[in-house]
């Protein structure tokens, strides 16, 4: 399913308006054909002294043509072309919203989520947004752990010398058992199979270590 992306009005400009007309062309062709409305929005920022506001909705108003046509990297930078020229902060929210949509389509996940943290930081209780964001985080997340490596398989040799720190942990002897852990990862590589229980004797180790107060 295509997020929702929103379409920004070309404001009370009246039909001299440079860019204005075109606007209004592709904005009547944008539901039943993308490209039309594509090519008009470009006419429209072709024109002479265009104004800010008609500017900003024809850049919008691209990407989203571009965006009916499953070409979601072009979309995402035609709506970064609203930013600097958007008359508000609810139309740079609209456009931060956009692009952070447009962005997560294309997969690209640190800047969908750059941009939606842009839309929220310039309105807060925009509800898309948070809900575009968190989807967002959510993909980050997961991707982060399938590329995270799978620990190695521990050889007999790192499966004793975890033994042998377990009875030393047994013992209260923290500090003796991260080192035995540290100088085995040091010979074989695949004690890190234990990585979190390195990890936590270290911590251990160091608390036990420190002078009292």
């Amino acid at each position: 399913m295509r997020p929702a992306v929103l379409l920004l009005g070309l404001g009370l400009f009246g039909a001299l308006a440079p860019g204005a007309a075109r606007g209004r062309q592709g904005n009547a062709l944008l539901a039943e054909d993308a490209a039309g409305a594509e090519q008009a929005y470009l006419a429209g920022l072709t024109e002479d002294d265009v104004p800010a506001e008609i500017g900003a909705a024809l850049w919008n108003n691209l990407g989203l043509a571009r965006l009916a046509q499953d070409r979601a990297a072009e979309a995402d930078s035609a709506f970064a072309r609203v930013l600097p020229i958007a008359a508000d902060a609810d139309q740079r929210a609209l456009a931060a919203y956009n692009q952070g949509t447009a962005a997560l389509a294309a997969s690209d996940l640190p800047g969908a989520i750059r941009a939606l943290r842009r839309a929220l930081v310039l309105r807060p209780d925009y509800v898309p947004a948070q809900v575009n964001l968190e989807i967002a985080l959510r993909r980050q997340r997961d991707t982060d752990a399938e590329d995270e490596p799978e620990p190695p398989e521990p050889s007999p040799f790192a499966q004793r010398l975890k033994a042998q720190a377990d009875s030393l942990v047994a013992a209260r002897a923290y500090t003796e058992a991260s080192d035995l852990m540290a100088e085995g990862l040091a010979r074989d590589s695949t004690v890190a199979a234990f990585g979190e229980f390195i990890q936590r004797l270290g911590d251990i180790a160091e608390v036990d270590s420190a002078p009292f107060p």
